[in-house]
């Protein structure tokens, strides 16, 4: 029986939201829906199934890898809940006016890059459309309101293109120092490269790969 937690509020509405917009899927399964989540890094996928324990997590498995052949990559879902199902029902633009700004740093390490040399970020937004993309770039200018976020296009050589946000340097700058305590509270080396710092030495990712 799924646990009933009524109105989803901090860590179990920013998982939801980030099964929307960023590295997660909700799928639906009799009445309601369930959500799975994909990652390269155990360590991240560990904290997003400690902020799943709501939604009865299944333990996290192996699973092959669609970045490069050979590669590992790990994944886990959950048991469908009514909670899932309010959020997956809802559009991109509702679920971007819900997203907090720890919604937001999760958004950023699933969806975005940073840009050492020039101090800038991009957070890819290819599954939204130009009015979305828009929102977004206004919801991390209420947060951060340095300079707004801007459209850009990512275009493919076989005529594609997918919307993505550039973030001015000056707002890279404030934001990145968030995202880095963010990354440090929660020990996730393996994302250290997301916010131009080096792995330390000794981690919880390498002691995690090195018991399988």
């Amino acid at each position: 029986m799924v646990k009933k937690i009524g109105n989803p509020q901090g860590d179990a509405l920013d998982i939801l939201i980030n099964a929307k917009l960023g590295d997660g899927g909700m799928y639906q399964s009799g009445v309601n829906y369930y959500m799975t989540f994909f990652s390269k890094s155990r360590d991240y996928l560990e904290f997003k199934r400690e902020l799943c324990e709501p939604y009865l997590p299944r333990e996290i498995r192996k699973a092959k890898s669609g970045y490069r052949k050979g590669n590992i990559s790990y994944r886990f879902g959950t048991r469908s809940s009514e909670e899932i199902t309010n959020i997956a029902l809802k559009s991109i633009s509702e679920c971007i006016k819900l997203l907090s700004l720890k919604g937001l740093y999760m958004l950023y390490l699933d969806d975005g890059t940073y840009h050492q040399k020039k101090h800038f970020m991009h957070i890819y937004c290819n599954m939204f459309s130009v009015q979305e993309t828009e929102e977004l770039a206004n919801k991390i200018y209420g947060y951060y309101p340095i300079k707004r976020p801007t459209l850009r296009w990512d275009k493919k050589k076989d005529g594609r293109k997918y919307p993505y946000l550039y973030i001015p340097v000056d707002t890279t700058k404030a934001l990145i120092e968030d995202v880095f305590e963010f990354v440090e509270d929660n020990q996730l080396y393996s994302l250290y490269y997301k916010i131009g710092k080096s792995i330390p030495s000794t981690t919880i990712e390498t002691d995690l790969k090195r018991m399988g």
